[in-house]
């Protein structure tokens, strides 16, 4: 079986290698936590996890909806998370590598 990484978001240049990890958590729709050290995906601008959003036949819980995508791209792959700054809360801003059977 060939294995390929599959880049998530590619947004920005430096970065420092972890190991690629199956115990990650999911936060909200932008935010992760693996191992214990929680990331930011950078460039991305998902909705809070109790954030409602309005269309045309009412509203829906769009954050959750969020978490729950992100959720779906991840769970049963092997995630690496790469980075080396820091946002305002203290979280590592990052891209997410996805190790992928095809």
């Amino acid at each position: 079986m060939q294995k390929t990484v599959m880049v998530i978001w590619v947004v920005w240049i430096a970065s420092v290698s972890g190991a690629a990890t199956n115990n990650v958590r999911i936060i909200d729709g932008d935010t992760v936590d693996v191992n214990g050290v929680r990331y930011r995906l950078e460039g991305i601008d998902a909705p809070e996890i109790s954030q409602q959003c309005r269309a045309y036949s009412g509203t829906w819980e769009c954050g959750k909806a969020a978490r729950n995508a992100l959720e779906d791209m991840t769970t049963g792959k092997q995630v690496e998370c790469v980075g080396d700054q820091t946002d305002y809360y203290g979280r590592v801003l990052d891209i997410v590598l996805l190790t992928v059977a095809i």
